[in-house]
């Protein structure tokens, strides 16, 4: 690698870092990282991770969680520092695809995962998602390089390392492994029908604009460097040791390093009860087809762009073809239409692709293939066959992404990465016909609102109700609370013993005070038999009840955890908290209450 080349990696692969780890403990911890931290906690007791297939998610985040927190302390920022690591390790992983695709192509993808919105918010956030698109680039990379008979023995490892990570995160795998062998396979039959090399290109309109110099095609494989020459062969024990290493890695990890045989089985378990998860309608999660892609219209820009891409280098142009599909997608789209206006409206909610843009599944099939068809008409062969591949994958992901009616906002950045290759194809590809200043000042433009949207979801407004990418987030009415403890804590370490009731909802709270021996969590319709403590949080529907059983003085304020959540109240003991607020005076008193004594600031009470 010449000097140029490694200073752009090392500035975007920085960049990538510096967005990731810089104030990485901002936003309050969300709702489920405070169960995957206590997941991690529990790790503690009982010496392994309990692999429940209904979890639908891995081991392999629990047990980095555990050694996050058990290197640096039980903190938040430690909580997210394995998922911030590993989203820059996949942006440095797109570089070493410079094997395969032109340069250009690749450190514009690699700076558009740097920089993008979905990609930086998730890797600020401790779940199991971040890993899965390293793993995946992993074996992607790994098979490229066995498909160009590179023979490399590193390919080999790094196709069984990835396919065994994608198991150790996610079930989720399922779908790119079946992903990834249609791709495959429709590779092959348009590598027959239209191969990858044209001998000559036809002429584009932007070759107008490049004056009469003629531009000549160049080979499909032209940036492919391979050694197939010096390599020999994988022999059948290259193959074994590599396949037996991977499948014992999954044994180890889903038994719980072999206290927790359970776990093995479900690996195949799990699958059956994602199936149902996935296509039962539940509130809040169902969502219609076209959902990605209006994430990516919103945020991902320049997936977006190599998404529209995606059909074109794909296909092949066939207008014949392509006026069948199109006659066949509008008589589809329509009768879908026609269906869906004579249902009532009880009837289409129970279509999980009606929600907002209001089509039914065969609506929402015929405008998909409206799309492809219309690919027909402008598409033309793509000059490598990694490049076409990523193209079929990509688009075929999309869309079994989009049959499926359970959507979590952050499997998008599943989705996003090989359509950020095509973005730098497309980079490439029109920088051979024109100007490449004005290519890279519109990448420019693309590049200043994807760190304007990076920027404000992470760092400026990270936890709006309203916001595609932080959903349900926990709002900083938990630092009510936390901060106020953390007062105390700076004066004595025999405040960890005080007393707390949280009568709202437990998480993120429960793994956030897990060090806190003395504080209760009886849920919103809990009841006890006294409700005096040094703190309380309260659901706003039980506030008479509480107040009339309360015998303390406390400082009262609102206090809103989360979008989804009723309100509620926090109520501070005046007696232990009154050192941090000690100009303010108690909002509530009972109607019977003695005088509380004078604090002592210097000295509080633990």
């Amino acid at each position: 690698m010449s000097v140029r080349p490694r200073w752009i990696s090392f500035f975007v692969i920085a960049l990538a870092l510096a967005l990731r780890l810089f104030a990485l403990d901002f936003k309050p911890a969300h709702f489920d990282e405070g169960i995957n931290g206590a997941f991690a906690d529990a790790m503690r007791t009982d010496g392994c991770y309990h692999y429940d297939p209904a979890n639908y998610h891995g081991p392999l985040h629990f047990y980095a969680l555990f050694a996050s927190q058990q290197l640096f302390g039980r903190s938040l920022w430690a909580l997210r520092l394995p998922t911030a690591l590993i989203g820059t390790a996949t942006v440095a992983l797109i570089f070493a695809f410079r094997r395969f695709l032109p340069w250009r192509a690749v450190w514009i993808a690699a700076i558009a995962a740097a920089i993008s919105p979905a990609m930086v918010f998730f890797s600020r956030y401790a779940i199991h998602e971040a890993w899965l698109p390293f793993f995946t680039l992993l074996a992607v990379y790994g098979g490229f390089g066995i498909a160009y008979g590179g023979r490399r023995i590193h390919d080999l490892w790094a196709l069984a390392l990835g396919l065994t990570g994608m198991v150790l995160t996610k079930e989720t795998y399922i779908i790119h492994w079946i992903a990834a062998a249609l791709a495959l396979a429709a590779l092959r039959i348009l590598e027959w029908v239209a191969p990858t090399a044209p001998a000559r290109r036809r002429p584009r309109p932007a070759d107008l604009f490049r004056g009469p110099r003629h531009i000549a095609s160049e080979p499909a494989d032209s940036e492919i460097r391979t050694d197939a020459a010096t390599n020999a062969p994988f022999t059948v024990r290259d193959i074994a040791k590599a396949a037996f290493v991977g499948v014992a890695i999954v044994i180890l990890f889903y038994s719980g390093f072999f206290f927790h045989w359970k776990g093995v089985a479900g690996i195949f378990e799990t699958f059956r009860l994602m199936a149902s998860k996935g296509t039962t309608a539940e509130q809040g999660h169902n969502k219609e087809f076209f959902y990605w892609l209006k994430l990516l219209a919103w945020y991902e820009w320049p997936a977006l762009i190599g998404l529209l891409a995606a059909p074109v280098f794909s296909l092949r142009r066939s207008p014949l073809l392509a006026a069948i599909l199109l006659i066949g997608a509008a008589l589809l789209a329509g009768k879908g239409y026609i269906a869906i206006q004579a249902l009532t409206p009880e009837e289409r909610f129970a279509d999980y692709l009606e929600p907002r843009l209001h089509l039914d599944s065969l609506t929402s099939a015929g405008l998909w293939l409206l799309a492809i068809s219309l690919s027909f008409f402008a598409a033309a062969p793509a000059r490598g066959a990694a490049m076409r591949w990523l193209c079929l994958y990509g688009l075929g992901t999309l869309t079994a992404y989009s049959l499926i009616p359970y959507k979590t906002p952050w499997c998008v950045i599943n989705l996003t990465w090989p359509f950020l290759f095509v973005l730098g194809q497309l980079a490439e590809n029109i920088c051979k016909l024109t100007d490449r200043l004005l290519v890279y000042g519109v990448g420019a433009m693309l590049a200043a609102a994807q760190l304007a949207d990076t920027w404000r979801l992470n760092f400026r407004r990270p936890t709006d109700d309203g916001d595609r990418y932080a959903y349900v987030h926990t709002t900083f009415d938990i630092e009510k609370l936390l901060h106020p403890i953390r007062e105390l804590l700076r004066t004595s370490a025999l405040h960890r013993q005080m007393h707390g009731i949280v009568l709202t909802e437990a998480y993120p709270l429960l793994w956030t005070l897990n060090d806190f021996p003395n504080i209760e969590y009886p849920g919103e319709d809990g009841r006890l038999d006294e409700y005096d403590a040094d703190f309380l949080l309260v659901p706003a529907n039980r506030e008479e009840e509480i107040e009339a059983r309360l015998l303390g003085i406390y400082f009262k304020e609102r206090y809103h955890q989360r979008a989804g959540a009723s309100d509620g109240w926090l109520y501070l003991g005046a007696e232990r908290f009154a050192p941090v607020f000690p100009n303010r005076t108690p909002e509530f008193r009972p109607r019977i209450a003695q005088p509380v004594p004078d604090p002592q600031p210097a000295i509080p009470r633990p």
